[in-house]
């Protein structure tokens, strides 16, 4: 784990973690998606696992407005893990990203796994869902890609970026 992740962490409160990831668990989630994971966040997985911090965290993003973080998904076992999560929002989501984290009302803090958006962390805002067919019904054609979108904001350039831009939230 990269020292740069792991000194935010007492800025946060400290970090709470559940259950680290196993080896096994990460190569199912690799073989599962068909990539790997990016360094950082494997690390972090191995390491953490599903996890909190000590107090209430929001995140700056490099698009819109500060955000909450409740926690990170994690190990297969559990509500949290990230193997459920991941197979929970396939399909309601664009397929080059996964869940990663949950702001505490049912948005995701995504990470990119394929294509442009690989290794980026995005907001996926559940308030504005899309429905493919509700869109063919509509348009009278498949949903094009990038309206898969209008519910994603950028957050960072990378994990390591995202944990970076975590703050201890100005609401208490």
């Amino acid at each position: 784990m990269k020292k740069e992740i792991e000194n935010k962490f007492p800025q946060l409160g400290g970090i709470v973690p559940y259950e680290a990831m196993s080896q096994e668990e990460l190569l199912a989630i690799k073989r599962d998606l068909g990539i790997s994971l990016p360094d950082d966040y494997r690390a972090f997985l191995q390491e953490y696992g599903a996890a909190e911090f000590g107090e209430l965290v929001q995140f700056r993003p490099i698009e819109g407005e500060a955000g909450p973080l409740s926690h990170f998904y994690g190990s297969m076992t559990g509500n949290q893990s990230l193997a459920k999560h991941i197979k929970t929002y396939t399909g309601r989501m664009p397929e080059t990203m996964i869940p990663i984290a949950d702001d505490g009302g049912g948005n995701q803090i995504c990470l990119g796994i394929k294509g442009k958006e690989q290794g980026k962390v995005y907001y996926w805002d559940h308030h504005h869902e899309w429905d493919e067919e509700d869109y063919l019904e509509e348009h009278g054609k498949p949903m094009p890609p990038e309206v898969k979108f209008q519910n994603v904001h950028l957050i960072a350039e990378s994990f390591e970026d995202f944990i970076q831009r975590l703050e201890k939230s100005q609401k208490a």
